[in-house]
């Protein structure tokens, strides 16, 4: 795998990607939940998606919405999301706070197959949970901002927040 494009990946998704942990109520009251990662760009980016996928062996699905100038990779099987964080996300951390704390939500959620919380409260308090992953935290902390895999999430954060 080309760990350059990973990195460059990495950085893309802290600028777009999206971890989401859904959840529905039962007649009980307890929650069923469910994860996914999507990635939304504007229509014309169909080609970078389609490269994204085929160079990384990205799982999931594309889903195009012309009417909203819309392109979206999706991917929602627990064992897709499972590649994700086993053969993407293991090489580099994020550096966006707010998407590693997702991240790392959606991480716990997927390894430890929570599926099920008795009550909004149990699951608020899953929500609320600070979250440390020792291996995501050393390569955050170690992070050498002269160092090349530094430089390509850069350009991917740039290619996806960037504005000139």
């Amino acid at each position: 795998m080309n760990i350059k494009l990973i990195e460059w990946f990495i950085g893309f998704v802290d600028a777009e990607g999206n971890f989401q942990i859904i959840k529905w109520k039962n007649l009980d009251n307890s929650l069923n939940i469910s994860y996914a990662f999507h990635l939304s760009l504007h229509i014309k980016e169909l080609p970078l998606l389609e490269y994204l996928i085929k160079e990384l062996s990205l799982p999931g699905k594309l889903y195009i919405y012309p009417h909203r100038n819309e392109v979206r990779l999706a991917i929602t099987k627990q064992e897709d999301i499972k590649y994700l964080i086993s053969n993407i996300f293991i090489h580099y951390p994020l550096i966006n706070k707010k998407q590693r704390l997702r991240y790392l939500k959606l991480k716990e959620g997927i390894l430890n197959n929570i599926r099920y919380f008795p009550s909004l409260d149990e699951f608020n308090k899953f929500q609320i949970k600070e979250y440390l992953d020792p291996l995501m935290e050393s390569q955050f902390l170690n992070l050498d901002i002269h160092s090349n895999s530094h430089g390509n999430w850069l350009c991917g954060f740039i290619s996806g927040e960037g504005c000139f």
